[in-house]
């Protein structure tokens, strides 16, 4: 659950919550929450199963694959207010 102050940082930034029907405000301030994740984490890894997508409020991320030698290959990046498409694909076809 939200406390108050990440919920109107989040509706800034999702502003289709500022006029959604009630109901679908309370449920996602019931099941959102905020984490703040330090630089450099790893946050999700191939073959993970995902139950939920991040919006991110502030940085970059890389998201990336480990190529056949090893080395990391950057498929794309993404910044504040914006989400992977890799993850909501997922969420998607589970």
């Amino acid at each position: 659950m939200l406390d108050k102050k990440h919920y109107e940082r989040i509706s800034k930034a999702l502003p289709f919550l500022q006029t959604a029907a009630p109901q679908i405000q309370r449920d996602f301030n019931d099941y959102a929450y905020y984490a703040k994740i330090p630089a450099g984490r790893q946050i999700f890894a191939e073959g993970d199963e995902v139950d939920g997508i991040a919006l991110l409020m502030s940085g970059v991320v890389r998201v990336y694959k480990l190529g056949q030698t090893g080395r990391e290959i950057t498929l794309y990046r993404f910044g504040e207010g914006e989400s992977c498409v890799i993850t909501a694909n997922a969420i998607l076809h589970q």
